[in-house]
């Protein structure tokens, strides 16, 4: 069966590769210059947009709350795929707001690896071919 990826994932997406993007492009800064809660918030947000943007191709709201653990356990209902992804580096994984953020530059980097992990279980192809 084919699913059909509406506009809304579509967007959810391509907000989630910006901000993926920016969150590497600020780590690219001599470090006494790098805003690491922007990067924390960037990742962390890139990473629940993946998940939001998979759940909804699959035609599946996601359920609140919305934390990246519960976003994680929706995705795995889907696809057992997702066990392979490790949250657990996140201290703010089971968070629903935006007030957390890590302030050490070796932990937002963990959250970048881990967006980029996610993103590459998401990819649209694999949407596709099931």
């Amino acid at each position: 069966m084919e699913h059909t990826v509406s506009i809304s994932t579509q967007t959810l997406f391509a907000e989630a590769d910006q901000l993926l993007k920016s969150a590497k492009q600020e780590l690219e800064r001599s470090q006494e210059d790098v805003v690491v809660p922007m990067v924390c918030f960037n990742a962390r947000l890139s990473i629940s947009n993946y998940l939001r943007g998979f759940l909804l191709a699959r035609g599946s709201a996601p359920v609140t709350p919305l934390t990246l653990d519960h976003l994680l356990a929706q995705c795995k209902q889907h696809d057992s795929s997702f066990r392979q992804l490790d949250f657990s580096s996140i201290e703010c994984r089971h968070e629903d707001d935006d007030e957390s953020y890590c302030l050490a530059t070796e932990k937002v980097v963990e959250c970048i690896v881990i967006a980029e992990q996610t993103r590459e279980k998401v990819r649209i192809p694999r949407l596709r071919s099931e």
